[in-house]
């Protein structure tokens, strides 16, 4: 009996959670909004000139964002936030950023993916690296053309 009045119950919450939302202003994370967001953002979501105002439009946006993308656009403000405060003169630190960031490509993929087929708009694709420093960039995929260093002794 219990389990038929919940489920009763869950189901009549379902189906006023609409109609709820709609009462109060709408669903903040609707698609038809979040897109028109994006468009307008696009300039600061794809130039990286300006870390701050790029990761303030992430945030800006993390509690807008549809469900269906809702955790991987989460990932990737973390990991922005991460990258604009992490001391880069700790090999620690840039290790674990630069294994977040490899981790991330994932999110950064579904992120893109959702917002050009849904929103029409082009956020950039994940980088085939990750910069290190100004002269080093790790690789996922290993470069052909060019030959392995030895590294040993």
């Amino acid at each position: 009996m219990h389990r038929i009045a919940t489920a009763a119950l869950l189901t009549a919450t379902g189906a006023m959670l609409p109609v709820a939302l709609s009462a109060c202003g709408g669903d903040p994370r609707n698609t038809v909004d979040f897109c028109a967001e994006l468009r307008t953002s696009t300039a600061l979501l794809t130039d990286g000139a300006d870390p701050a105002a790029l990761v303030d439009t992430y945030r800006r946006l993390d509690d807008r964002t549809p469900l269906r993308i809702k955790d991987a656009w989460h990932e990737i403000t973390v990991l922005l936030e991460r990258i604009t405060t992490f001391d880069a003169s700790s090999n620690d630190e840039t290790q674990a950023v630069i294994a977040d960031a490899l981790r991330a490509r994932t999110a950064m993929e579904t992120v893109a993916s959702w917002a050009d087929s849904t929103c029409k708009v082009k956020l950039s694709r994940p980088s085939a690296t990750v910069p290190v420093s100004d002269t080093i960039a790790l690789s996922e995929v290993p470069d052909e053309s060019t030959p392995p260093v030895d590294t040993a002794p």
